[in-house]
């Protein structure tokens, strides 16, 4: 055992130590692997020591200054550290396992691949820290404030995060599995491919939290707030969902809404293991939002219209949800959401459609985005196949357009002569932009003439994709096609 008196003699060589006022104080002292078990040091000031490999298994570090120690590999189990001061330390694969470290500052701190197994640290400011790949299994970390720290690949599996501030912290291909996030505060945490099997998230802040093929199954959503006022939402896209939790209809607020899941984004890409269930949540969060009596459209209304809007869209979306078939010849359907999905899976169909179906298509995309689109009739050839509308709603501006649509094979260039053409059409017909679409690429002569003009777009086969990953219909949308029926080939 290291006692105070046998610390005393070990560290008599070090230049620049004396007990003043009773405490240790150290000017850079090298400790590098020394044997301080059980030791004393409460309130020693140990700030820029070498302590790299040393022991310090159970000792009494409480209040002591270890700002800019260096513990790289340092066994601190067992160890006191309540309210010490660890800032822009390295404890890089440090073992803390059962350390006791509440209310202690380690901002800035390197803690990567570090062991924190059962330690309990609440109340301890990581803000800025680096904890890749750290473990914190069963760690007490109740009401930590992890804003900007580094957690990607941190194990955090039955750990408590009650009240946690995780602001803006990343935690990418974290693990999470059955930890306790209670009122925690996760806005714009960035969570992607993060296993958060069977969470408790009750009552937790998840607006702006990235959640893109993040393992959500069993997670406990009660009361959990994933979308604001002004329609800002946690994202799903490619989530696993299956057998989720949410706020029942009869607890549902402005505090935790049972409509909060419907109003996130990407919820049309989440992995619900069975798509009925999907369907199931909107129909009945769309009677739900609809209710005279319903307390969030009296104290979020706009929360409201907004989660409407995004049910009514992921609706249409899934009216019929079975896919094309193959090569999209079968059988007759509409252009449509459920089409465009598909494409979105099978990018290559896209060569497959008709010329006239490709026309639709980027009608429909437009339709979208709330233009007034109207597309000619297919025997019409004015050298155009849209003219169209778009709008600004908030700078009050409408601008029209003059769309030409070449349906191409991948190889087969659009050459300048087509988009001269084109120009030719919408000067005669005295239309401020046009726009030229195309399952191809552009030559490099389309690209110089495009760079001299500012009323021209170019979409080749790869915005066309873009356009067709980020669709959402748009109830609001105008498509003048007779029946609003756009016919897939025979």
């Amino acid at each position: 055992m290291a006692h105070k008196r046998h610390v005393k003699a070990l560290l008599k060589s070090i230049e620049g130590w004396n007990t003043s006022r009773g405490k240790f104080r150290f000017r850079k002292p090298n400790l590098s692997r020394a044997d301080l078990r059980q030791a004393d040091l409460h309130q020693a000031n140990l700030r820029k020591a070498d302590l790299t490999g040393a022991n310090l298994n159970g000792a009494d570090l409480s209040g002591a200054n270890l700002t800019w120690a260096d513990l790289t590999r340092a066994d601190l189990s067992g160890a006191d550290l309540s309210g010490t001061n660890l800032s822009w330390a390295n404890l890089s694969g440090a073992d803390l396992t059962i350390a006791k470290a509440r209310e202690a500052h380690l901002i800035e701190v390197n803690l990567s691949q570090a062991c924190l197994r059962r330690a309990d640290l609440s109340g301890v400011d990581f803000s800025g820290a680096d904890l890749n790949a750290a473990e914190f299994h069963r760690a007490n970390l109740t009401e930590c404030c992890f804003r900007g720290a580094n957690l990607c690949l941190a194990k955090f599996d039955h750990a408590r995060l009650d009240g946690a501030k995780l602001r803006g912290a990343k935690l990418r291909n974290a693990s999470l599995r059955e930890a306790s996030l209670v009122g925690a505060d996760l806005r714009d945490a960035d969570i992607e491919g993060s296993d958060l099997c069977k969470a408790d998230l009750t009552r937790a802040w998840l607006i702006g939290a990235n959640f893109t093929n993040a393992t959500l199954d069993e997670v406990n959503l009660t009361k959990a707030i994933l979308v604001d006022a002004e329609g800002r939402s946690a994202t799903v896209t490619g989530a696993s969902l299956t057998n989720v939790r949410l706020t029942r209809q009869d607890e549902s607020s402005h505090e935790g809404s049972f409509l909060d899941l419907a109003g996130a984004e990407g919820l049309d890409k989440a992995k619900f293991g069975d798509l009925g269930l999907l369907q199931q949540y909107l129909a009945d969060a769309l009677a739900f939002a609809c209710r005279p009596d319903l307390k969030e459209k009296k104290e979020l209304p706009e929360f409201v219209e907004t989660v409407l809007q995004r049910i009514r869209a992921l609706r249409k979306l899934y009216a019929d949800h079975s896919e094309p078939p193959a090569h999209l010849v079968d059988v007759l359907r509409t252009i449509s959401a459920e089409l465009i999905k598909y494409i979105a899976k099978h990018p290559r169909e896209l060569y497959k459609l008709r010329p006239r179906q490709f026309e639709e298509l980027i009608a429909e995309i437009l339709a979208s985005y709330g233009w007034l689109v109207d597309l000619t009739p297919a025997i019409k050839d004015g050298g155009y196949d849209i003219l169209a509308i778009s709008k600004d709603d908030a700078a009050g501006v409408r601008t029209s357009w003059i769309i030409e649509c070449k349906k191409y094979a991948a190889k087969r260039k659009v050459g300048v002569d087509v988009v001269r053409a084109l120009f030719g059409v919408k000067a005669d017909l005295k239309v401020a932009n046009a726009l030229l679409a195309t399952t191809s690429y552009f030559t490099k002569g389309v690209k110089d003439y495009k760079a001299s003009r500012y009323d021209l777009e170019l979409k080749d086969y790869g915005d066309i994709l873009d356009w067709i990953n980020t669709y959402r219909p748009n109830p609001d949308g105008q498509l003048y096609i007779k029946d609003n029926q756009l016919i897939l080939p025979e």
